[in-house]
């Protein structure tokens, strides 16, 4: 896949409230955020008082990283791997990961580059998709639906979740399940070519049948 190309075909809009559960773990402070894309939940951080002076925006798309280093002051864009940072040891107080894991060929390297990147005692938030039996969406890969085309894998249930965060260094101290809203207009945006990533109203959102949003949070121990 061209990563480019679908950065440019699959815009992030920039939406607020925060989910509950990150605005309930997050402190302000030297945040990284793992899987930025064009900067959604910086900026949602941003207009909740929640960034520092820095911010560390990280994604495998440089197009993805340059969107993202304009949503708010001091946005650093990082183009590296969720998995593989490049970011010195111990050196952030928090990391969001936030629709990430899912993409990825090895999450639990994510849950450790995590753990790595963490000063001690700093939080974290990380989020993903459960999909239950009978569970449908718009696209297909390889005769399988999934809620994106391009997810590695779609967890089955929390305890698949609660397992790829279960790395040393990390304490779980919150996981949940809750209803997944996908805004339709983001897809008619799409699909009338709007490439920009601005905010937009929520309109229409729909529950993709069967899948269910699972986050977890804890702090580096």
């Amino acid at each position: 896949m061209d990563i480019e190309r679908y950065a440019e075909e699959h815009p992030n809009f920039l939406k607020t409230p925060l989910p509950p559960m990150l605005a309930t773990v997050a402190r302000p402070g030297l945040i990284a955020d793992l899987g930025c894309g064009d900067g959604a939940t910086i900026f949602a951080l941003f207009a909740a008082g929640l960034l520092g002076e820095r911010t560390f925006a990280v994604d495998l798309s440089e197009t993805r990283v340059r969107n993202a280093e304009r949503v708010a002051p001091g946005v650093v864009g990082v183009v590296a791997d969720a998995a593989a940072t490049g970011l010195r040891d111990a050196s952030v107080d928090g990391v969001v990961c936030a629709q990430v894991v899912e993409h990825v060929p090895d999450d639990g390297a994510v849950a450790r580059e995590i753990a790595r990147i963490l000063k001690p005692g700093g939080w974290w938030y990380v989020s993903s998709v459960v999909k239950r039996q009978r569970a449908w969406w718009l696209y297909t890969v390889e005769g399988v639906r999934r809620l994106d085309p391009t997810h590695v894998r779609e967890y089955s249930n929390a305890d698949e979740f609660r397992a790829v965060l279960q790395v040393p260094g990390l304490a779980l101290r919150g996981l949940s399940e809750r209803r997944l809203w996908y805004p339709v207009g983001e897809l008619a945006a799409r699909a009338v070519g709007r490439r920009s990533a601005y905010p937009l109203p929520r309109w229409i959102a729909v529950t993709p049948p069967g899948y269910r949003l699972v986050e977890g949070w804890g702090y580096r121990a």
